[in-house]
């Protein structure tokens, strides 16, 4: 058997995302989590609501903001609408008030930066549609001294973001907890 690491690793396109948002915010500890959208458009109205009700309970439960392109997209049409409040009722409300015609319009405004959405949406963006996005959610730099309280936090967010519905499949891509599943599942490997 010959060793080959691209099939060790997971999806690529997982890892190069991750790699490329760790490098941009490489002074916190980054909890990033893959969506992938059913339908094949992450983009769509009811799939940037759900990431935006997801997110909404990551911050209820953890006082931290996650950054998606859902964050993006509706912080955008609030400020479009002059609002000056950026909360997640109202990024929700927002979204549920315009059309997947408004979205695509949106995304090719001249002042929409295309090498900021690149780091947020597979590659496969064109403009409308991309099949999968990260949700980053930033935590204290200290958590990499600390495994322990990395894995709680982690496991928090996993039980809250960690789904597979009817739109997205949601999974958390923190460290402690890829390496905890490895573990495991190695140990199960092991033990057959």
């Amino acid at each position: 058997y010959e060793f080959d690491e691209e099939n060790f690793v997971p999806d690529n396109i997982v890892v190069k995302t991750n790699e490329r948002i760790r490098n941009e915010y490489s002074n916190e500890y980054l909890v990033p989590s893959l969506v992938i959208a059913k339908n094949g458009n992450v983009l769509d109205k009811k799939n940037l609501i759900k990431m935006l009700e997801v997110e909404r309970r990551v911050y209820e439960n953890m006082s931290v903001k996650p950054l998606s392109i859902a964050d993006v997209i509706s912080s955008a049409f609030l400020a479009l609408g002059n609002s000056s409040s950026n909360t997640y009722y109202d990024k929700i409300n927002v979204m549920k008030n315009v059309s997947n015609e408004d979205i695509k319009s949106l995304l090719n405004l001249p002042f929409f930066p295309r090498q900021y959405l690149s780091l947020l949406l597979s590659e496969d963006f064109d403009g409308d549609r991309a099949e999968a996005t990260i949700i980053s959610i930033s935590l204290n730099e200290s958590l990499f001294e600390n495994e322990k309280a990395a894995r709680e936090n982690e496991s928090i967010i996993y039980g809250i973001m960690e789904r597979d519905d009817e739109n997205l499949r949601i999974s958390v891509l923190g460290g402690e907890t890829i390496l905890k599943n490895i573990m495991r599942e190695n140990t199960r490997s092991l033990s057959i």
